[in-house]
């Protein structure tokens, strides 16, 4: 594994890798023993939007359900199962995942935080993770924040999807959306 990361690097450059692959979830303790020194950033984000955007994307219907036997999303689906339902079942196991294996990384190496905080305040977000890993934000990207406007792509989610809906999601992600300390409306 080491020598796929390093393959990433220049030398000289860069010494550090960002993956964001949501997977990554149940391989915490996984990527941690491998890497004692990693650092992990931890965004949520609103779980109705989260389903929404799931949903649309091209690989879903592709995806393992393994709580279900391990159908793939398609075939379920196929057998009537609600796409919505199923994308949030994935953000609450997912999302519940995570904060268990993050929870038993040493103090220091966790960065948990919304992505609704980071859009309404990105340059003090990018702050705490340059800090997680030790860093000063460079003056570009400072200066490339400040030029550019960044909005949610949580009201599309709000927008498209009728109220039955919203409630089908937040019936199976409330719980858990609502100890992140989300509401049932975005």
């Amino acid at each position: 594994l080491r020598s796929v990361v390093s393959q990433h690097l220049k030398p000289g450059t860069v010494n550090f890798f960002v993956n964001k692959n949501t997977r990554n979830t149940r391989r915490v303790g996984y990527l941690s023993a491998a890497f004692p020194e990693a650092r992990f950033v931890h965004i949520t984000r609103h779980p109705i939007a989260t389903s929404y955007s799931m949903s649309r994307v091209a690989f879903f219907g592709s995806l393992p359900v393994f709580w279900r036997g391990g159908a793939s999303v398609g075939e379920l689906v196929s057998r009537g199962v609600d796409p919505l339902v199923l994308a949030a079942e994935f953000w609450t196991r997912e999302t519940m995942a995570a904060s268990d294996a993050l929870r038993s990384l040493p103090p220091g190496s966790v960065l948990e935080t919304r992505y609704e905080d980071f859009v309404d305040d990105p340059g003090g977000h990018l702050r705490l993770v340059f800090e997680l890993v030790g860093r000063d934000v460079p003056q570009e990207t400072r200066a490339l924040l400040e030029s550019r406007e960044v909005s949610s792509r949580n009201r599309s989610a709000l927008m498209a999807l009728p109220a039955e809906e919203q409630r089908s999601i937040w019936h199976v992600a409330g719980g858990v959306a609502s100890a992140l300390g989300y509401s049932a409306s975005m």
